[in-house]
């Protein structure tokens, strides 16, 4: 199987070849930018995220945004691109096991609804014995699209424009060519926001 990477610093221009644009004027998919101050010096790193759509109770004018926690790293200030200018971002919850970041952001942007795969049932004759049935989620995807560096965090959507999942990885082959990528499922996106549902209530 080939090895999994981390994806930085992509324009968001490759993402076409799997984002899908509604309206011209409401992308899908936004860049974001995390920086922090070390000495006088800025640091950079560079994601993709998107608005999920998310029910909650408050009524403050706004987008909950999603990426990677990776592509947060350890910065301190994260903008998101909305339109022609940047729009501060407060990070609600992160998760560096998981790799997923959630965020708030004061902009309107065009929200995307998760469809999650369900549990899956596998059928086995394990070490020769009777076939016996195991069920579970699903948790990683692969997909083969090529992506590099900038796209970790973007959504990837089926044909009708339900988010199945969050690019986070990038896959190489033995000899240092991407030939895919790995996404984290929509089912454990969902979980995630589900599990932090007491915070989305400020909002």
């Amino acid at each position: 199987m080939p090895a999994a990477l981390p994806c930085r610093k992509m324009p968001l221009l490759v993402l076409l070849a799997f984002i899908q644009f509604a309206h011209a004027e409401q992308p899908v998919a936004h860049r974001i930018k995390a920086t922090r101050m070390i000495a006088g010096e800025t640091y950079e790193a560079w994601g993709t995220c998107w608005a999920a759509k998310v029910k909650r109770k408050g009524k403050a004018k706004g987008s909950i945004v999603m990426t990677c926690a990776h592509t947060l790293k350890d910065r301190t200030r994260f903008e998101v691109e909305v339109g022609a200018g940047w729009v501060d971002a407060k990070l609600l919850a992160i998760d560096h096991e998981q790799d997923i970041a959630m965020l708030w952001v004061d902009a309107d942007m065009k929200p995307l609804e998760l469809r999650p795969s369900g549990e899956m049932t596998v059928h086995g004759a394990e070490f020769g014995d009777p076939v016996v049935k195991k069920t579970g989620a699903v948790k990683r995807i692969e997909l083969s699209v090529p992506v590099y560096e900038g796209a970790s965090g973007g959504p990837v959507v089926d044909p009708e424009g339900k988010v199945r999942g969050m690019l986070a990885a990038r896959m190489v082959n033995a000899e240092g060519i991407t030939v895919g990528c790995l996404l984290i499922a929509a089912d454990r996106l969902l979980a995630f926001i589900e599990k932090h549902a007491d915070t989305l209530k400020k909002f």
